[in-house]
């Protein structure tokens, strides 16, 4: 006998996990790209902040906190927590 398990996303938490998903792609847009600066030798605090500031708006996070993302200062686990006590809905 098979099993079949019907999931029914309720809207608020399929949001939850589309703005999840959304963070962490960002997330990991925003570390490339400050790997990319720093490559080119082109690191100004023009250059950081025209790269984090709206990651940091958007999210509504401490700049400490976008500049330890971008320079990968965070590790994945530190990221999720961020996004749950921080930005979460």
């Amino acid at each position: 006998m098979i099993r079949q398990t019907v999931v029914l996303l309720l809207p608020s938490y399929l949001g939850g996990v589309i703005m999840f998903e959304s963070f962490m792609r960002e997330a990991a847009k925003l570390q490339y790209e400050y790997t990319k600066l720093m490559r080119r030798q082109k690191i100004t605090k023009q250059a950081i902040c025209d790269l984090c500031i709206p990651f940091r708006d958007k999210y509504h996070l401490k700049d400490a906190t976008v500049l330890g993302i971008a320079r990968k200062e965070k590790d994945l686990s530190d990221i999720i927590r961020i996004f749950d006590t921080e930005v979460g809905l």
